[in-house]
């Protein structure tokens, strides 16, 4: 299964010219997949971010989205894994 989400985030990334990186983790936080502006070495902050921001709500947050005039940022989650994405804004 690894394989077959390793392949669609490979597929996302090729396809849209505004990303600039992709990372996908597991619920641990280790890289699954990497590739772009989203290196390895961000894979554990990404997750810490999610962490953080479900323990701010009692319901389980799913997605965040950080904003700057140039980029967006977009973390989304489930039970198993993590993905971000680094977008050019249009």
């Amino acid at each position: 299964m690894s394989n077959l989400l390793e392949t669609d985030a490979e597929k996302i990334f090729q396809k849209n010219e505004n990303i600039q990186g992709i990372l996908l983790t597991d619920k641990h936080g280790y890289p699954v997949f990497c590739n772009g502006t989203c290196t390895q070495n961000a894979a554990g902050a990404i997750s810490e971010i999610q962490r953080m921001a479900e323990s701010l709500e009692t319901s389980k947050i799913k997605h965040i989205k950080f904003e700057n005039p140039i980029s967006n940022f977009i973390i989304t989650s489930d039970d198993l894994l993590t993905l971000a994405i680094h977008q050019k804004r249009k």
